[in-house]
């Protein structure tokens, strides 16, 4: 199973609030709120871990505050691993946009992630180098993206990054790290704020590649909004790909960007490249979805994937309970003369491995049917522990009686020889399961507050 992708930045409590037409000029408009998760580091990761695509993300969070409480809760529940740094020392973070119809007239951000000392967590290291690739926000500093990016080349790791807005442009533009980007995202009227390709992009090889390094990219996405997006890369090539968006059922644009980013990253993961059509394909289906929603990211609106994954683990574990259960029954009740050493061996073995492979699934069928239990271990994890710890435990149980000459013959009219393997292998899968959640927890969700 791959690694899962890092992403590191801003989660926000965004406060969404439109208004029509006929309060545009008024103090006090009256409107609709909506109220959600945000912030790009947590789009993203919301969006890949609901394409069910393994995320993990570091974040920091003010202690004790109300908008830090809704956000732990919301990321307790989802499917993605987080690593919070919690200080008493930043203000609240969170995102306020004031929409009129469907045009954003503007937003206020208070991200606080940049206020932080990232080498006081000290488990990053470790968690870069247990990621496939890593993905930033520059609501990080200059400062922690160099500091990141030391990290990243010194783990070997592949970096995106995804530009949050205009302001926060220069925190990468014409600035040196110690790694180039594999690739960034960024809006068009981004760079038109920073009088960059202000009109239309400059398509000359010598520009782009130079524009390519000035951001310290291999290749670079730059969303047109409605209008599709453009890619430039380093060597001085050029595609502008224009995308047909539902326009009559745009919600809004809130959450296109990393959406597009989103899609970028997922075809890293899954085919480790970031251009050609599956790739665009994939862009224009996932641009679309948050574009019909009235959210900025997949959280609670596409749970399909996440649903069907729920429903294949817990069919897998009631698989390897029943063929756990059918080893123990045939190797139980099939006459002695019936069994020869070979066949009584892989039914033992089939019954210690399918016991203690159902006996640590358990946990996660637990975790997906009350939606309560947060995992640290993936399924294909617990299936291998469980395997192995149930054979194990099985074989040194029945040590004893070969050690002391009783031989395979005698174990083989032991009816009750199976029944007690099946029991011992699902008892140890669960211990075991346990020990390793426990410990996996206890050495990666290392919540620092200062």
């Amino acid at each position: 199973m791959k690694k899962p992708v890092l992403v590191i930045g801003s989660v926000l409590l965004d406060i969404v609030g439109t208004y029509g037409d006929s309060e545009d000029g008024l103090i006090n408009k009256k409107g609709k709120l909506n109220f959600s998760i945000g912030g790009v580091a947590f789009n993203m990761a919301s969006n890949l871990s609901s394409k069910g695509i393994p995320t993990s993300i570091i974040t920091c969070l003010k202690s004790n505050s109300i908008s830090s409480k809704v956000i732990e809760e919301q990321l307790k529940f989802s499917n993605i691993n987080e690593f919070i740094y919690r200080s008493h020392q930043i203000d609240e973070t969170g995102y306020v946009a004031h929409f009129c119809g469907k045009d954003l007239k503007t937003g206020i951000t208070s991200s606080e992630i940049e206020e932080i000392d990232l080498k006081q967590i000290r488990n990053i290291p470790n968690l870069i180098d247990n990621s496939s690739f890593v993905i930033l926000d520059t609501n990080l500093s200059t400062i922690q993206l160099r500091y990141l990016c030391s990290i990243c080349l010194d783990k070997g790791k592949k970096i995106f990054v995804n530009v949050v807005s205009d302001a926060k442009f220069d925190r990468i533009y014409k600035k040196k790290f110690s790694k180039p980007f594999e690739a960034i995202c960024i809006r068009k009227g981004e760079l038109d704020s920073n009088n960059i390709f202000t009109n239309e992009l400059i398509i000359d090889q010598s520009s782009i590649s130079s524009f390519c390094s000035d951001v310290n990219s291999n290749t670079v996405f730059i969303n047109s909004e409605l209008n599709g997006y453009y890619i430039l890369s380093k060597n001085g090539s050029y595609e502008y790909t224009k995308v047909k968006y539902p326009t009559p059922e745009i919600k809004n644009t809130l959450g296109a960007n990393d959406a597009l980013f989103s899609a970028v990253c997922a075809s890293e993961y899954e085919k480790e490249a970031i251009d050609g059509d599956e790739t665009k394909m994939k862009i224009k289906e996932w641009v679309t979805g948050i574009l019909r929603s009235d959210r900025s990211n997949f959280e609670g609106i596409d749970s399909k994937i996440n649903n069907q994954l729920n429903t294949i683990k817990v069919i897998t574990t009631i698989l390897f309970l029943i063929l756990a259960i059918v080893s123990t029954v045939i190797s139980s009740f099939t006459p002695d003369e019936d069994l020869n050493h070979i066949f009584f061996g892989l039914l033992l073995f089939s019954v210690a491995s399918f016991g203690g492979a159902s006996g640590a699934l358990s946990r996660e069928m637990v975790a997906q049917i009350t939606n309560n239990t947060k995992r640290n271990l993936s399924m294909g994890t617990s299936i291998a522990l469980g395997m192995t710890a149930g054979t194990l435990a099985s074989f040194i149980g029945i040590l004893p009686g070969i050690a002391s000459g009783s031989g395979i013959e005698q174990l083989i009219k032991q009816d009750l020889l199976p029944i007690m393997v099946f029991i011992v292998s699902i008892s140890t899968g669960i211990a075991l399961d346990v020990f390793f959640d426990n410990l996996s927890k206890k050495n990666t969700h290392d919540l620092i507050e200062i």
